[in-house]
């Protein structure tokens, strides 16, 4: 099965009903880190995930903090669950780009 790889719960919503709208199986993955902010490396990789979520604590103001960091925190364990659950035959999908929603709205 195809798994599509998405940054953005909104993003991952629209595909999620566009390919039901389809009748298309595929799965998706959404990962909630703006990887368009803050430092980059393998996000797959835990001393990435911790150097990323350290920057959003200095960057983000308290308000967001007390929400945001345990979301992320939360969301990067499923992400986790999910790429150490990958084998040799899954096909990735990323739609990553300026305006990934562009796409989206296109297909046939």
């Amino acid at each position: 099965m195809r798994t599509h790889v998405l940054i953005g719960l909104s993003l991952g919503g629209t595909l999620k009903i566009a390919l039901e709208s389809h009748q298309i199986n595929d799965h998706v993955v959404v990962m909630v880190d703006d990887l368009m902010w803050g430092p980059l490396g393998n996000v797959l990789s835990d001393h990435v995930q911790t150097v990323r979520l350290n920057w959003w604590e200095q960057v983000l103001n308290d308000e967001d903090l007390s929400d945001d960091i345990p979301f992320l925190r939360e969301k990067y364990k499923i992400f986790n669950e999910w790429a150490n659950s990958l084998t040799d035959s899954d096909s990735l999908l990323f739609w990553v780009g300026d305006n990934p929603t562009d796409y989206i709205v296109t297909l046939p």
